[in-house]
């Protein structure tokens, strides 16, 4: 009798372990039908829409696929005009790029310094710091590279020329 129920316990066990076996079996076909392809998502810190100078609605997640660079400065700062003065050279040299400057003011200080300096890449306002954060940025000036691919990377201090040809050519050439 021991037999009987010992042989009837292996066939249980046996049985159930071919039938799990043959619920996981998948072949090439199910395979292929399954298959996922993630397409590149849009960084979260350019989930934001911000005014341009002029009002007009800019998305950041605009700026996914194509090299940026943003630039948060005040107009206040001592070295404002230096660097606006380097962004505006390197804007003019980099059409592939896109510049926006992100001042953490109101606007009229920044139509003010955009009047004496004639900057002719997008400039939007940040007075509360909320896109600022959103990059790790706490003191300006300081800038973001931003690749075709997504890729972010900061600096947060003022930039040579050399400094920042040598983060443009990256760009160019990611």
């Amino acid at each position: 009798m021991k037999c009987t129920i010992l042989a009837a316990l292996l066939t249980i066990a046996i049985g159930a372990c071919s039938c799990s076996r043959n619920q996981h079996q998948v072949n090439d076909r199910d395979a292929q039908r399954s298959t996922v392809i993630a397409e590149p998502s849009v960084p979260w810190q350019l989930d934001f829409t911000a005014r341009t100078l002029d009002g007009t609605p800019l998305a950041g997640a605009s700026l996914y696929g194509k090299p940026a660079v943003l630039w948060f400065w005040a107009p206040q700062q001592p070295e404002a005009g230096q660097q606006a003065a380097l962004l505006q050279a390197a804007a003019a040299r980099n059409s592939d790029i896109a510049f926006v400057g992100i001042a953490r003011t109101r606007p009229r200080p920044v139509t003010e310094f955009d009047g004496q300096h004639q900057m002719a890449f997008t400039q939007i306002v940040d007075p509360d710091a909320a896109i600022a954060m959103r990059f790790g940025i706490t003191t300006r000036p300081a800038y973001v590279f931003i690749t075709a691919h997504g890729q972010v990377t900061t600096a947060k201090k003022p930039l040579s020329q050399h400094d920042l040809r040598t983060h443009l050519e990256r760009l160019a050439n990611d």
